[in-house]
């Protein structure tokens, strides 16, 4: 039986966003070992559902901690060297560089998913932000060297890649996203007697929080009775948005703050218009599922974000940290609530032709089965 090692940092990504992707694998003939953080009891479980073989590897999330990722890397050789992979798919940062290296060593064919490159690869002055800024792109550069393919999800990190020659054209693929599992995620008829305007999001600075804040202040000051829902967890770093500050706006009724929670469904159900404020993303799941739930969307003329809207059509983009347009957008919305409905349809064709996880799947296999056979 062919076997294949899946490399994510976190076991619930690993569930919600490769869910679907390892039964197909396991489904193909595949023998799926999934590595990733120690996955709890009831995770460990889900993957065992699917098919699949959990291992755990500790990763840290982000930043740079020279002891912290070389017992990562060492840890990541001894279990590829123990299940010796046919071929090794791996997605997120920190699992494509010490995957991606880990195969180089073992002389393992291994395909790489780069899902967004974060926020070390965006201009920040100081020479700090230079100093990581360059081993990030020499380590990308050093583990995709052999990589049989390495699949982007937005064609502005594919030139990036491609500018920095961290990869060869003849490496590159183009695959719109993860997919979204267009019956999980079913049409329902957006709010329009209650306008409610959602993001979901980890609560960090680059995903918009504060710009989702502002225009939420500023549309209710003419608009009381509009509800501005925002789902996601709390982050420990130093571009997170503090908790107390979120508490506070909730508190003041400018947004309803739900935090994290397992199952986003109820609360698209609930909503009229999905934001989501990115300052970049790879292409964003989470506007993906709101647009297989019949979602107008509002988002960033950004990276990953712009993928998902045909501007007037199913939403618009706007100028990263323009609150200003931002607020425009929600208020034509909210005077014209036919569109709400129109473009929340537009949205979900959207994703029937282009981000259905059967078609974003078939695609991926195919990468997959090639690089398996590639010597």
């Amino acid at each position: 039986m062919k076997k294949i090692a899946l490399i994510g940092a976190e076991p619930a990504s690993l569930v919600n966003f490769r869910g679907d992707l390892i039964s197909d694998l396991v489904s193909s003939g595949y023998r799926v070992v999934t590595i990733s953080n120690a996955p709890s009891p009831q995770l460990r479980t889900k993957l065992r559902k699917l098919g699949a073989h959990p291992t755990a590897v500790p990763f840290a999330r982000r930043g740079l901690n020279p002891l912290g990722d070389f017992v990562t890397f060492i840890k990541l050789l001894k279990v590829l060297w123990h299940e010796r992979p046919d071929i090794v798919l791996s997605y997120t940062i920190k699992p494509v560089i010490w995957g991606g290296l880990a195969c180089l060593l073992l002389g393992i064919n291994h395909v790489s998913l780069i899902t967004g490159i974060g926020t070390s690869l965006h201009s920040k002055a100081g020479i700090k932000h230079y100093l990581v800024r360059f081993i990030v792109l020499f380590l990308y550069k050093l583990s995709l060297i052999r990589a049989k393919s390495v699949v982007f999800q937005n064609h502005d990190n594919l030139d990036l890649f491609l500018k920095k020659k961290l990869v060869h054209s003849h490496q590159t693929i183009m695959i719109n996203g993860s997919g979204v599992n267009t019956s999980v995620f079913a049409y329902s008829v957006p709010s329009i007697e209650k306008y409610k305007f959602l993001c979901v999001a980890r609560l960090l600075k680059e995903k918009g929080i504060y710009e989702f804040i502002k225009a939420a202040e500023q549309v209710k000051l003419k608009y009381p009775d509009t509800e501005f829902q925002l789902l996601g967890g709390e982050e420990e770093l130093g571009d997170s948005v503090p908790l107390s500050l979120i508490k506070r706006m909730h508190g003041q009724k400018i947004i309803t703050y739900y935090g994290e929670v397992e199952d986003v469904r109820p609360y698209l159900a609930q909503s009229s218009v999905f934001i989501l404020p990115s300052y970049h993303e790879g292409l964003p799941r989470s506007t993906l599922e709101a647009m297989s739930s019949g979602r107008a969307i509002i988002t960033s003329d950004a990276p990953g974000c712009r993928d998902t809207v045909e501007e007037g059509v199913n939403g618009f983009l706007v100028e990263v940290t323009n609150v200003e347009l931002l607020v425009e957008k929600i208020k034509y919305f909210i005077d014209n609530p036919i569109k709400i409905t129109e473009m929340g349809v537009a949205s979900r064709n959207i994703v029937l032709e282009r981000f259905d996880v059967r078609i974003i799947n078939s695609q991926l296999l195919d990468v997959i089965n090639n690089a398996w056979c590639a010597k």
